[in-house]
């Protein structure tokens, strides 16, 4: 290999670490500052950080071995590999958005009033 692919990979993969430690940081936060101040939004949004992390975690494995496996047949095997790949990601990562999506507007709106029910009077 030479020096520039070398610190090449070496970049890529500190990214890859910071970006898996931002995302651990978001399911922290979420499972507990929003779980404590507002617990109808906590689930939506452990789910988008979950998923987040899941997805960006695997997602670079699944491509470097599918690429892999593929590169044994060719060069135009390398490009129908990437081209599925790519084109499998595109949901994922719609679906990752639209769960962000869906617990920033339950977050906008306001929090549901929390409805006590006693049978006894109030002293």
């Amino acid at each position: 290999m030479s020096e520039s692919t070398t610190m090449l990979s070496l970049v890529f993969g500190v990214s890859w670490f910071v970006s898996m430690l931002l995302l651990v940081a978001n399911i922290i936060v979420v499972a507990t500052v929003v779980r404590r101040h507002r617990p109808d939004v906590f689930k939506s949004l452990l789910a988008w950080a979950i998923t987040g992390l899941v997805v960006s975690g695997t997602s670079p494995l699944v491509n470097f071995v599918a690429v892999n496996i593929a590169a044994r047949s060719g060069t135009s095997s390398v490009i129908a590999t990437q081209l599925a790949t790519t084109l499998v990601n595109i949901p994922i990562h719609v679906l990752v958005s639209v769960l962000l999506l869906r617990g920033i507007i339950k977050l906008a709106q306001p929090p549901k009033a929390v409805v006590i029910e006693s049978n006894q009077p109030y002293r």
